[in-house]
């Protein structure tokens, strides 16, 4: 009965390496495949043309959002990692005080617009 049960346990120590290194091999594979990026289409090489620093001054004119005025401010325009979106930073200042904006910019192909 010993070397019956003995031959049992080994069988089974073996399975069980055996099923592990079919799991280490399988996720090794998983792991080696990374995602590729897709291509950027033309679309969103024209965001391209906004990347850099612009300044900027202009009149707004008295409306429901507030008197108006002389509006100053300095865009400051990069593609962001993966190259699919322009984030721009502003600052400037006008009649109502201080200005502080964040935009992101892309393309949605589905829609076929601009954000």
């Amino acid at each position: 009965m010993t070397s019956t049960h003995s031959r049992g346990r080994t069988l089974m120590k073996t399975k069980t390496c055996a099923v592990c290194v079919v799991l280490l091999i399988f996720a090794t594979i998983g792991l080696a495949q990374a995602p590729q990026m897709p291509a950027q289409g033309p679309e969103i090489k024209g965001l391209q043309y906004y990347i850099g620093t612009w300044r900027s001054e202009y009149d707004l004119k008295p409306g429901p959002m507030g008197a108006g005025g002389k509006v100053t401010a300095v865009d400051q325009s990069q593609m962001m990692p993966g190259g699919f979106f322009v984030e721009t930073r502003t600052d400037g200042k006008g009649a109502m005080g201080v200005l502080k904006r964040l935009a992101i910019m892309g393309y949605d192909a589905a829609e076929n617009v601009y954000t």
